[in-house]
């Protein structure tokens, strides 16, 4: 969930999330992404996200106008695996384990940033020669 504050229907007893942006929730969906690849069979690896709309508690992926379409670019990243190096290294440090599989994946997730930073940059210089 992008965030959550159910103060107005539960008083003294809401539960309140604070500090989310587009950033900790993609490397939060990321990790769930992550299990579910990994616990889950094919058939059955469904993810819910609270919510599209709920305004009323903070919690929406919908675009306003502070973060734009940050939180659906963020989704989008999460379940396709392209995270910028900052997420997977926040994603790596968070999960406390950088080394087996976790080590072998996250190189393959940096190298895979990296390799499209050289092709932009790659794209940007032809153009530059040929403009």
């Amino acid at each position: 969930m992008p965030g959550w504050d159910n103060t107005a229907r539960r008083g003294t007893t809401a539960n309140i999330f604070v500090n989310g942006s587009p950033q900790a929730y993609e490397v939060w969906l990321r990790g769930i992404v992550d299990a579910t690849k990994r616990d889950l069979p094919a058939g059955e690896r469904f993810l819910f996200v609270n919510a599209w709309n709920e305004w009323a508690e903070g919690a929406h992926l919908e675009p306003d106008l502070k973060f734009g379409r940050a939180y659906l670019e963020a989704t989008r990243r999460a379940l396709t695996g392209t995270s910028d190096w900052q997420t997977i290294v926040d994603y790596a440090s968070r999960r406390g384990e950088l080394s087996g599989a976790v080590l072998t994946d996250w190189l393959r997730d940096v190298g895979a940033v990296l390799k499209r930073q050289e092709l932009s940059c790659q794209h940007l210089l032809r153009s530059q020669q040929s403009g």
